[in-house]
């Protein structure tokens, strides 16, 4: 049963339905407006700090300039060489600059399986050009793969001359060509593992400190160690989700360790499965070992093609020596190459920029959110104080007939409580959609809904404290007064 005063609230919602409907819209619209904005700078300022806190903003890139994204130098003064190239043996300017924690390579690569699905895609692609010894390779293009058949399971076609791994310091993509005969050989041997249901797998080619710069930890075997880099072995470690799928539903990952994948880039055996890193695109990948390979020309060290360029990554320990370091390292690399061959770039630097940029926008929305809500709680204020005022003689004569001011301001207080609640409510449903929709202009993904509630509840005091305003007020009128109102 509902109070006196509630019947009393009760009446005047009736009574002013139209009225009591466009109090409660105001306030919804600017509780959602300054909610949504209280979360979207909320919620930038948290993916900033996680963004900042990724090792890839604690590191510098560096690149052979001919491969940057951006070409700033429009001439370059006695260059060391033509194509500059660099590969995993200039790790060593790591040394000079004593802020260096980690200096490693990591190369986008990919896995292409060999299964039943991909053998027919191949005869059905190699039939359509008439080349029976026709093959698609890694890059996409077509291979004339000569020379003799086969050589079962555990062998492959002979690739053309100097062939090797895409990503390492020297050498083209190999391909390897299979019929089904060969398949059936392969799936006789208990140590390989055909992947069925997946045609590639993305991943990485990387030097072993790579896995010290992220943090990252073998749930299952080991990481990659210098020796698989320099072996001819073909070791690999999956990320955790990728060797669920290729363990396949009901079985273990464990189960892939010392096996073999069968793939067109030849045996890859697994060594290892990382634990959960939280980053999807690790826990969908594979990471392979980097390898150099000795120079087979003159002079020392591995050739420099351009074509095999790779880029150098140096994590440092002291975000604060980032600036430092690149002009260690700058110096370094023009030593060796020459002024203007090498980009280093700061991806903090420009990840900062993107940050200030956001909260920027993120105030900017919230003070006009703000501005937004303190209009319509004005308003309702206002409207509040003449409904209060309308019956100002109702009031008098409860108050001459022993009412309290205190019971007075009860019954203002919640119909100015009704309002402010009933608002919020509806505000919060408005809230939910705006604040997705701005986060998703911005960029942001994975908000915390916690910012939307702490923005609710924010506004809700706001409210709740311009709706009782008025009451309060209402509640100092004097009896005598009020009842000769006419």
């Amino acid at each position: 049963m509902l109070s006196e005063s509630g019947k009393i609230v009760a009446r005047r919602f009736s009574g002013r339905l139209v009225e009591s409907g466009l109090l409660i819209l105001a306030v919804a619209l600017g509780v959602g407006a300054a909610s949504s904005g209280f979360s979207l700078l909320g919620n930038t300022i948290r993916a900033g700090k996680e963004m900042l806190a990724s090792p890839a903003y604690r590191e510098l890139v560096v690149s052979a300039r001919s491969n940057a994204d951006e070409m700033t130098v429009p001439a370059v003064k006695k260059p060391a060489a033509s194509n500059v190239a660099l590969t995993s043996s200039d790790l060593d300017a790591a040394s000079l600059a004593p802020a260096v924690a980690f200096s490693y390579v990591q190369n986008r690569d990919d896995l292409q399986f060999i299964n039943a699905a991909s053998i027919k895609q191949e005869e059905s692609f190699a039939a359509s050009f008439g080349a029976p010894g026709a093959a698609v390779s890694a890059s996409g293009g077509t291979v004339l793969v000569t020379g003799a058949a086969p050589q079962g399971a555990s062998g492959a076609a002979p690739a053309p001359a100097g062939a090797k791994r895409a990503a390492t310091d020297q050498g083209p993509p190999g391909f390897r060509r299979m019929t089904e005969d060969d398949l059936k050989k392969a799936q006789a041997q208990a140590d390989l593992v055909i992947v069925d249901g997946m045609e590639r797998l993305n991943g990485f080619l990387v030097t072993p400190a790579f896995f010290d710069a992220w943090g990252m930890k073998a749930s299952l075997g080991s990481l990659l160690t210098d020796s698989d880099a320099q072996g001819s072995a073909s070791a690999l470690v999956l990320g955790s989700s990728a060797a669920a799928k290729i363990a396949g539903q009901g079985k273990s990952a464990s189960d892939l360790i010392g096996k073999k994948l069968l793939t067109r880039d030849g045996n890859m055996q697994v060594v290892g499965v990382l634990a959960p890193t939280g980053t999807t695109s690790y826990d969908e990948s594979f990471f392979a070992p980097y390898k150099t390979y000795a120079s087979t020309g003159a002079g020392n060290g591995p050739p420099r093609m351009w074509q095999f360029n790779t880029q150098l990554r140096f994590t440092v320990s002291d975000v604060t020596k980032l600036a430092e370091t690149e002009k260690l390292l700058t110096g370094w690399f023009e030593s060796r190459f020459g002024e203007g061959q090498i980009a280093i770039s700061n991806p903090r630097s420009e990840a900062q920029k993107l940050i200030d940029r956001n909260q920027g926008i993120g105030l900017l929305i919230l003070f006009l959110s703000l501005s937004g809500l303190f209009i319509a709680l004005v308003n309702v204020s206002h409207i509040l104080m003449s409904r209060g005022l309308r019956m100002r003689k109702g009031v008098g004569i409860m108050m001459a007939l022993g009412a309290s001011r205190s019971s007075v301001l009860r019954l203002f207080a919640s119909e100015a409580t009704a309002v402010s609640v009933a608002g919020s409510l509806l505000g919060g449903l408005f809230a939910l959609p705006i604040s997705r929709s701005m986060q998703s202009a911005l960029g942001l993904s994975g908000g915390s809904w916690l910012f939307v509630v702490l923005g609710i509840v924010a506004s809700w005091l706001l409210t709740l404290a311009f709706s009782v305003a008025p009451a309060w007020q209402n509640s100092r009128i004097v009896p005598a007064e009020a009842m000769r109102v006419a």
